[in-house]
């Protein structure tokens, strides 16, 4: 019996032999890493760690059982390993990845493939799910000329998304006559990109029509005063007034512009300084009371006369602060009052302070509430304009609560009024 035991172990096959099994394997292995890392589709660190999975995979994993193939010298299958070692390097990637047969029919999706696209069925053509005429045109120049093809895909159904296609095939050539060609399909989700270059796109041209306009109106009026109207006191004294406006509402644009440039490289850094909420809003009432008293409206204020400290940035707080109020005050005309309650919170855990800024003006149609925190997004762009608005008071309030770990909520009815709800944790 010991004979046999010590006659199995020398017939099982060294690490070397091993590796001399599963050379064309793991030649395949490195391949594909090389080919990725070509494609940029992974970094060099990514392509060493897929190899050493795979690699390990073939060499540890048995095949056939070591003893048997030790004992009748019989060759692996090199197609059957390849294959489970793509398969087992697609399981790791970071992006969803498809692999097709030569006839372009799904042979392998990993897991973020099928959660991307959830009616994916193995054995079915690509185009059944992927259906775009760029794909179709890139899988036909790959089968004819060999070379990688790199794609852009726009999907609007279910969700609008944006995809990089790298596409390129892996054959085995050093394996058996009959190994089929293999098409890889790497898709990078770009859409948040595609959507950050968009909004800075339509924030550049707001920007631009925002200071167009009364800088033209600045420009005609110069050009007025300049020719007949030099010597015209009344017109002089007409246009300069509407000069200051206009230079005003250019004045104010730039510091929000500033002012949301500056707060959103900040905004991923939490505050430290320990500030009193009561002490903030008392300071921006004060400060707010020509404004009130102007609209002709009184500020009911209810913060119960006690401290309310939380960790937060106090200029940004007040900034923020300032802008809710002002917005209650310009839209709450025609009442006779507005309301600004400050309370402790003791029925949501994940929250200390409530916040509440009432105005019972004509209040906001509920189309508009969901995008009142967009950049330059207005109601009614003339009575914007009118009350000196900029489009980016709710903008800038929306990036300081984001900072200090706090929301807000908006609720309006048409002739009722406006709520505008703040929760804030210490």
């Amino acid at each position: 019996m010991a004979i046999l035991n010590n006659n199995s172990n020398k017939n099982k096959p060294s690490w070397k032999s091993r590796i001399h099994q599963g050379r064309f394997a793991l030649l395949a292995s490195f391949a594909i890493m090389a080919l990725f890392i070509i494609l940029k589709d992974i970094s060099i660190l990514q392509g060493l760690l897929g190899f050493g999975f795979i690699a390990l995979t073939i060499l540890i994993i048995p095949r056939k059982s070591d003893d048997v193939l030790a004992l009748n010298e019989e060759k692996p299958d090199i197609d059957k390993i390849t294959e489970q070692a793509i398969f087992d390097f697609g399981n790791i990637l970071s992006d969803p990845f498809i692999i097709l047969d030569e006839k372009t029919n799904i042979i392998f999706a990993n897991n973020l493939a099928k959660n991307e696209f959830s009616e994916l069925t193995i054995g079915n053509p690509i185009s059944f799910y992927l259906r775009n005429p760029d794909l179709v045109l890139a899988l036909e120049k790959l089968m004819k000329s060999g070379q990688a093809q790199n794609i852009e895909m726009h999907q609007s159904v279910p969700n609008e998304k944006y995809f990089e296609i790298s596409i390129a095939f892996f054959k085995n050539h050093k394996s058996s006559v009959s190994s089929k060609v293999k098409i890889m399909l790497m898709l990078h989700d770009v859409s948040k990109q595609k959507r950050s270059d968009a909004m800075r796109s339509d924030f550049i041209a707001n920007a631009s029509h925002e200071l167009r306009t009364p800088l033209t109106s600045l420009i005609g009026f110069i050009e007025t005063l300049q020719g007949s109207g030099a010597n015209d006191k009344a017109v002089r004294e007409k246009f300069l007034k509407i000069m200051e406006n206009q230079a005003g509402r250019m004045s104010k644009l730039i510091d929000d512009l500033l002012s949301l440039s500056r707060i959103e490289q900040s905004q991923h850094v939490k505050p430290s300084e320990q500030v009193d909420l009561s002490k903030i809003i008392s300071g921006v009432i004060e400060t707010l009371q020509n404004q009130t008293k102007i609209a002709g409206l009184k500020i009911i204020l209810d913060i119960k006369n006690q401290p309310a400290i939380i960790t937060g940035d106090e200029d940004e707080l007040f900034e923020a602060f300032e802008n809710l109020i002002d917005n209650a005050i310009k839209y709450g005309e025609g009442a006779e009052h507005i309301e600004v309650n400050l309370a402790q919170i003791n029925d949501n855990p994940d929250f200390d302070y409530r916040l509440n800024i009432i105005d019972f003006g004509q209040g906001i149609g509920a189309k508009h509430l969901p995008r009142l925190t967009e950049r330059f997004y207005r109601v009614n762009a003339q009575s914007s304009k009118k009350k000196k608005g900029t489009g980016l008071g709710l903008a800038i309030v929306k990036h300081i609560l984001n900072r200090h770990g706090a929301t807000m909520n908006i609720t309006s009815k048409k002739g009722k009024g406006t709520n505008v709800e703040v929760l804030l944790k210490k």
